[in-house]
C-alpha cells in the first residue's frame, strides 16, 4: 500500500497540474506519513547502526541471550498481522526490476520530463532561462558565433572559462551554427540531453560492472533523481554534468578487461589503469 501511494505521489507530482487529481490527494498523504514519521528517523538510525549488538548477545548460549532472543520472537508475532496478509510472491511478481530495459526507458522518459518542466508556460511563460552559469554559457556561445570557426574553436579551448568547458561548447557551438535553433533554445534543451546521457551511462557501467541488469535498471532511475539533476539543472552546471557522463563509461572499458582476464595471481591495478 505505501508503494502504491509513494508511486501515485511522484506521478503526481511530475504530471501537476495536469494529473487529473487536483487536490493531490496522494501527494499529501505522502506527506503526512513523512511528518508523522519523521521524529523517529533519528532514533531508527541509531537502532539501525547499532544492531550489531543485539545480534551479536544473541549469539551467545546464556541466560540473557535467550530472554533477548523470547523478546525478540514477541516482536516478530506482534508485528507478523501486519504483513501477513501480502502473499510472499507478490512483490516479487509484480517487480519492475524484473524489467531493467523497461526501467531504463523510464529513466529517460523522466530525465526529459524533468528537464521540460522549468520551461512550461504555466510555470515560466516568459522562458526565462533557468540556472545561475546558463547565461555564461549563452553569452560564451553568443561570442564563438561571432568568429570564423577556426576562432571560435580557439575560443572555447583558451579564452572561454579559461578553456575548462570546450567539451560541452563546441557540440553546442556546432548545432547552434547551423541554424536551425538558437542559442537560448540550445542552451535551455541542454538538460533534456544531459539527464537521460547520465541514466543511459549510469545503466552501462552498473550492468557491466556489477554483471546484473537489474541492479542497473534501478540505478539508473534512481541516478534520474540524484543531485545531477537538482544541481545540473538550478546552478546550471552543464559542464559537470556532462563529466558525470563520460567517467562511467570509460571505466567500463577498466572493467571489461578486469573481469574478462584469466588471473594467475598477477597485478590487477596495473592492468586496470592501463586498459
Amino acid at each position: 500500500m505505501a508503494v502504491v501511494v509513494e508511486a501515485i505521489s511522484v506521478i503526481e507530482w511530475a504530471a501537476y497540474p495536469y494529473f487529473p487529481d487536483k487536490p493531490l490527494l496522494f501527494a499529501k498523504t505522502d506527506a503526512a506519513i513523512f511528518d508523522f514519521l519523521a521524529p523517529f528517523s533519528p532514533v531508527l538510525l541509531i537502532l539501525l547502526l547499532y544492531s550489531w549488538i543485539p545480534r551479536l548477545a544473541l549469539s551467545f548460549d546464556n541466560k540473557f541471550s535467550n530472554r533477548l532472543n523470547n523478546i525478540f520472537k514477541w516482536l516478530t508475532q506482534s508485528f507478523s498481522p501486519l504483513i501477513s496478509g501480502v502473499p510472499p510472491d507478490s512483490v516479487h511478481r509484480f517487480a519492475l526490476t524484473d524489467r531493467p530495459r523497461l526501467l531504463l526507458v523510464l529513466a529517460v522518459a523522466s530525465a526529459i520530463l524533468l528537464a521540460l518542466v522549468p520551461y512550461r508556460p504555466n510555470l515560466n511563460p516568459t522562458m526565462t532561462p533557468v540556472g545561475v552559469d546558463t547565461h555564461y554559457y549563452i553569452e560564451w556561445l553568443n561570442q564563438m558565433l561571432q568568429l570564423s570557426p577556426a576562432g571560435a574553436f580557439s575560443y572555447a579551448i583558451g579564452t572561454a572559462s579559461y578553456g575548462s568547458r570546450p567539451l560541452i561548447l563546441i557540440p553546442i557551438y556546432l548545432v547552434v551554427s547551423t541554424g536551425v535553433v538558437s542559442t537560448i533554445r540550445a542552451v535551455e534543451f541542454l538538460p533534456a540531453v544531459l539527464g537521460p546521457l547520465v541514466a543511459l551511462s549510469t545503466f552501462v557501467f552498473v550492468r557491466e560492472g556489477q554483471k546484473s541488469e537489474k541492479l542497473a535498471g534501478v540505478v539508473s532511475l534512481l541516478s534520474v533523481f540524484s543531485f545531477n539533476a537538482t544541481v545540473g539543472m538550478w546552478a546550471g552546471f552543464f559542464a559537470n554534468w556532462l563529466a558525470r557522463v563520460r567517467p562511467p563509461n570509460s571505466h567500463v572499458h577498466c572493467y571489461v578487461p578486469y573481469s574478462s582476464v584469466d588471473w594467475d595471481g598477477g597485478p590487477r591495478s596495473s592492468v586496470c589503469i592501463s586498459s
